[in-house]
């Protein structure tokens, strides 16, 4: 998987893994604000990372919306 990231690249990308590893840890303890920030660590290394981008969609959503006891860390969506 990192045979073709060298150099800078290769650094980014695993800077980029170890602040999403965080945030998503942040996440699934329903740290909603912490696991946004972090998630937001994640665009400022890479614009186009698209699951930071949703997390940061249900971070907002959990944080007015938390989920029950027992959450297991899914999300349904409401709409397509």
């Amino acid at each position: 998987i990192y045979q073709d990231l060298q150099g800078d690249a290769l650094a980014q990308h695993r800077q980029l893994c170890e602040h999403y590893s965080q945030a998503l840890k942040l996440y699934r303890n329903r740290a909603w604000p912490e696991a946004r920030s972090a998630f937001e660590a994640c665009l400022a290394i890479s614009e186009q990372d698209v699951a930071s981008k949703m997390f940061l969609d249900r971070c907002d959503y959990f944080r007015e919306s938390p989920p029950p006891e027992g959450w297991d860390g899914s999300f349904t969506m409401k709409s397509k």
